[in-house]
């Protein structure tokens, strides 16, 4: 018997951009560590686990430097502004964090984090567990469907 289990993918850099512009203050730990962006992120997070009760959390991530996109097109995302250094700062310590709270953390070189969750919510979804996209990445939308719904 296949039991069903509830997944929530999270665009970890996607929700993290929107957790560090959604705090206008500027937080900070007593060494002066910039953690706006965490706490908006794990306000967003813990919301998003009350709601869902998902089984299994997989949060993804960009990582740094070019992807296969790239490689097809010189100009792709050419014209994106770099990562605020105060954002940059604290994604490892995101990571670290959703880690040691249970979350599979994912971030795969020379690959986009909504293109390893949508890899992830299709496989999830061929084998019959229900999937949640956190994103606001419209490319994803094309995703939803039976056993894929996106907040």
């Amino acid at each position: 018997m296949i039991t069903i289990k509830r997944f929530l993918i999270i665009d970890g850099h996607g929700i993290a951009y929107r957790g560090f512009y959604a705090i206008k203050t500027k937080l900070t730990a007593p060494d002066g560590t910039p953690t706006a962006m965490i706490a908006g992120f794990m306000n967003m997070f813990f919301r998003v686990q009350d709601d869902l009760m998902p089984d299994v959390n997989i949060v993804v991530f960009d990582a740094r430097g070019k992807t296969f996109r790239h490689e097809l097109l010189d100009t792709y995302k050419a014209d994106r502004k770099p990562l605020d250094n105060d954002l940059r700062i604290q994604l490892p310590i995101l990571q670290e964090l959703l880690r040691l709270i249970g979350c599979t953390v994912l971030v795969r070189e020379g690959v986009e984090a909504d293109d390893t969750a949508a890899s992830f919510a299709r496989l999830a979804q061929s084998e019959n567990h229900e999937v949640m996209l956190l994103s606001s990445d419209k490319d994803l939308l094309q995703l939803v469907g039976s056993g894929i719904q996106m907040m």
